[in-house]
């Protein structure tokens, strides 16, 4: 009767384990940005596998059953283990997967074949998983944001309940001795019974732990889309208004010189085709970028997307009789993502025109090696103090300051700035003082 209900316990850790390797098999294909559901997945399927030809194979004491399904069960709890530290981004050490399947395997041929004593092999056995829930453990213990919290601590109560079950049957294999696998009476009722709960809290923590993921990744697209349409607040806003000041002069002044009037409409052209280019480069990257901003890294020409940014931004430099000089460097070829750094070169670009006095200057300089490209751009403007400067790539100070001649901004544009560099593995570092103007070097890898 002990045997049967022993088989019973362990076909229902069975069953819990494979609703765990379908739920988390689903999991991974709708989400496959997710790392770990695949690990847990195969690690659930492995054990079903391992325990099924424990219950199911018709000798009940032979090599298969006692050496191959107790490797197979615990290659699939070092799947959990492994899975674990790819949903944390580590490096995944694929010597955990094999080591431990192996020394069971080893061991357990050991003590049935070479040595056949069934207790040492039972032993051995709970050893691996006692190991195993050790190193579990650890990986949960390390520190996690607020919101992991209640599912990493969850997740040490199951390994500690795990490994503590794991010494029990460890201690009755090495003190009763028995001959056969399911012979440990009470002991294998215990061990199957906490086995039970343990897989279904584990399925719990699993979800758990997916649910806040795709929690984060949620807020992080809601961010992603934010900040686009600051982008395109922010790269409109200037263009715009320049033409809507230019229309505005025109209509104003009834004694209008024809030459005069022919040369603002030409500029008018000109800055309605770029403006039009620009809206028309932000919508296709709408399109591209809707499922999150992430960088489509490729090589591309800087000097031409420094050059166009020029075309679309010389009217704000005119308006306010600010001279820019940009010398091109031959084959000045980026490894990244070209929408992103325009963005980044428009951004900071119209930047130096909005905090530079009438009449000053502002100087864009490149240059490049086998690895690097560089860009500089400096201008004679009005300059930041320090606390600015801390504060120049934080959220906590994103109101827009005014410009020289009164222009407003979003206030977002250098935010966006470093973060667009960074996804493009790029550095940005600024140089500032106070009335004297802004150094700001841009740093991206060489096509």
């Amino acid at each position: 009767m002990a045997s049967l209900d022993q088989k019973t316990l362990l076909i229902v850790v069975v069953s819990i384990t494979f609703l765990m390797g379908i739920l988390m098999l689903h999991f991974k294909r709708n989400n496959p940005s997710i790392l770990g559901p695949s690990f847990w997945s195969t690690g659930s399927f492995l054990i079903v596998l391992g325990s099924s030809i424990y219950l199911f194979y018709p000798q009940t004491e032979s090599f298969i059953v006692l050496v191959i399904s107790s490797t197979i069960t615990i290659l699939g709890i070092s799947f959990y283990l492994t899975g674990i530290q790819s949903f944390n981004r580590k490096k995944i050490n694929y010597w955990i997967i094999l080591g431990f399947p192996i020394a069971e395997f080893i061991q357990a041929t050991l003590f049935y074949t070479i040595i056949p004593v069934p207790y040492l092999r039972m032993a051995g056995y709970s050893l691996m998983n006692t190991l195993i829930a050790i190193m579990v453990i650890r990986e949960f213990m390390k520190p996690v944001a607020k919101t992991y919290r209640v599912a990493y601590y969850s997740g040490i109560l199951v390994f500690v309940i795990y490994g503590l079950t794991s010494i029990v049957r460890l201690v009755f294999a090495l003190y009763y001795q028995p001959k056969v696998s399911l012979d440990l009476g009470s002991a294998n009722v215990i061990l199957f019974f906490f086995h039970s709960i343990t897989q279904t809290l584990l399925l719990f923590v699993f979800v758990l732990l997916i649910s806040i993921r795709l929690t984060e990744e949620l807020n992080k697209k809601i961010a992603d889309q934010q900040k686009f349409f600051s982008i395109i607040a922010h790269d409109l806003n200037g263009p715009i208004g320049s033409i809507s000041q230019i229309l505005g002069y025109i209509n104003e002044t009834s004694d209008f010189p024809e030459t005069q009037k022919n040369e603002l409409l030409n500029e008018l052209e000109k800055m309605s085709q770029s403006t039009h280019h620009l809206l028309q480069n932000l919508l296709f990257w709408a399109r591209k970028q809707m499922d999150g901003l992430s960088p489509v890294i490729l090589v591309f020409d800087l000097n031409k997307v420094v050059e166009d940014n020029l075309v679309l931004l010389r009217h704000l430099s005119k308006t306010k009789k600010i001279s820019i000089e940009y010398m091109p460097v031959d084959e000045l070829f980026c490894m990244g993502d070209e929408r992103m750094i325009d963005t980044v070169i428009r951004n900071l670009v119209s930047n130096s025109i909005k905090f530079t006095n009438s009449g000053g200057q502002i100087a864009i300089e490149c240059e490049k090696s086998d690895s690097i490209v560089r860009i500089k751009i400096s201008d004679n403007g009005i300059g930041m103090n320090e606390k600015t400067k801390m504060n120049l790539f934080t959220y906590k100070e994103t109101a827009s300051k005014s410009g020289t001649g009164g222009e407003r901004g979003s206030g977002f544009g250098l935010i966006l700035c470093k973060d667009f560099v960074e996804e493009n593995k790029g550095s940005i570092v600024v140089h500032s003082q106070e009335n004297k103007g802004t150094e700001i070097i841009l740093t991206f890898m060489a096509g």
